[in-house]
């Protein structure tokens, strides 16, 4: 059976196993009612274009693979229910566990009501939010084809994956400054309590939950005009709001370091004309704004927009990779893995690990076309975090922007993640 060895980040993000669910969601909503059986086909074709979306992942002691099944799938088990009351986001599906190590890695649920909602599901440790985006558009694509030629067949993509593609287009130099952006970011991060304390027990994995809240497209053109007036980026912004969301829920009266974990599309470094995949190539940044917010939003947004234009002035996303890379060619798989647990168990106890703020993104509506329809709404769901971590995404689609975070309500008790939540979407302008 032809084995293909999982990449850097594919091992890494398996490694870290103990803090969440590592899948990524995305939710698609239409108006009217899509071919199910024409759907079922087009996702079939997915894993033909994709060929690792069929596969399992295998890890052994050292090292982990990716192992195709010996024969393709015939069919796409596409299950289809009727919509109820609750959100998508509050639907089993995506808050039960993937079967990672049986495959496939990809994994839909039709919901039927006036207009159809498309569920997915994609396993993180096969691909990151990028390649999730890369899916659908995929999937919008074959699906249309199949209405002019039910006989259509996607080619196979052979781009290579993995941060090999990355080194390829960056200098030397960028290299070089990855090593010192490590030691720079490491010493300007210590260990130290967070803000958000959660009452919870650290190791509850139970009633799993996820919290969606969207910025409509008056106030996400507000947003925009307030951060164009200041000369930021939306995402400063979004952050600027969410660590002042943060300090409005802290477990005493202590100050504390405002500190997060960023997640960088690595994409970035490639050539426009780059092929897309299926992989994982994030980084992350490790942001420290130190332990005053400001009196308000705009003292906040500059703080935050000064502090990420430094980062910016290096190999950002980049600066974990190298001992990460060393971590990986010294240590086998069984033995990382280990550690990381023991690692987070520590910091958990501590209190110590940051928020994880992932911006996945915006969604393309032009390139989400299923025939004559397009979504109207779709966002994507972060992986669920075990507390007392959490890990809070946005997404755009067309004018619109969606904050959400999946976790565990019996450690990270519901009532705080809405204020929290409820702070976040009131500090933006």
């Amino acid at each position: 059976m032809t084995r293909i060895r999982a990449t850097l980040l594919d091992e890494t993000l398996y490694a870290m196993s103990a803090v969440g669910e590592w899948h990524i969601g995305l939710v698609l909503a239409f108006a009217e009612r899509l071919d199910e059986t024409r759907l079922a086909d087009a996702l079939r074709l997915t894993l033909h274009a994709e060929p690792l979306l069929a596969a399992r992942l295998a890890p052994t002691w050292w090292r982990a693979h990716w192992e195709p099944p010996e024969r393709p799938l015939a069919t796409f088990p596409l299950p289809v229910e009727q919509a109820g009351d609750e959100p998508p986001e509050a639907h089993r599906f995506f808050l039960e566990p993937m079967d990672h190590l049986g495959g496939p890695q990809v994994q839909a649920l039709l919901l039927r009501g006036a207009g159809d909602t498309l569920l997915l599901k994609l396993s993180h440790f096969l691909t990151d939010a990028g390649g999730v985006k890369h899916y659908a558009y995929l999937l919008a694509d074959i699906y249309r084809r199949l209405a002019d030629d039910p006989h259509y067949r996607p080619p196979v993509n052979g781009a290579p994956r993995g941060l090999h593609r990355i080194t390829m287009s960056i200098g030397r130099g960028v290299k070089r400054g990855a090593l010192r952006r490590m030691w720079r970011e490491g010493k300007a991060n210590p260990p130290s309590p967070t803000p958000f304390n959660p009452p919870g027990k650290l190791a509850a994995h139970d009633e799993r939950r996820f919290i969606v809240r969207h910025v409509e497209p008056a106030h996400f053109a507000a947003l925009q005009a307030w951060a164009r007036e200041r000369a930021l980026t939306i995402n400063d912004v979004l952050v600027a709001a969410f660590l002042r969301a943060l300090t409005q829920t802290p477990p005493d009266d202590q100050a504390h370091l405002l500190r997060i974990i960023g997640t960088v599309d690595l994409r970035r470094y490639l050539p426009a004309d780059a092929p897309p995949t299926i992989d994982n190539l994030s980084g992350w940044v490790y942001a420290n704004f130190g332990t005053d917010a400001g009196d308000d939003l705009d003292a906040t947004a500059r703080l935050v927009g000064a502090t990420m234009q430094q980062l910016k002035e290096g190999p950002l996303g980049l600066s974990m990779m190298p001992f990460l890379a060393l971590l990986r060619a010294v240590s086998p798989l069984a033995l990382n893995r280990i550690m990381y647990t023991e690692m987070m168990e520590g910091f958990n106890k501590e209190n110590a690990f940051p928020p994880t703020l992932t911006n996945m993104g915006a969604i393309d509506p032009a390139r989400l076309s299923f025939a004559n329809e397009r979504a109207l709404r779709a966002f994507l769901l972060p992986p669920l975090l075990y507390p007392p971590t959490i890990g809070p995404g946005v997404s755009g689609y067309g004018d619109t922007l969606t904050l959400s975070a999946g976790y565990c309500a019996f450690g990270t008790p519901t009532p705080i993640m809405e204020k929290l939540f409820a702070a976040w979407l009131a500090e933006l302008p």
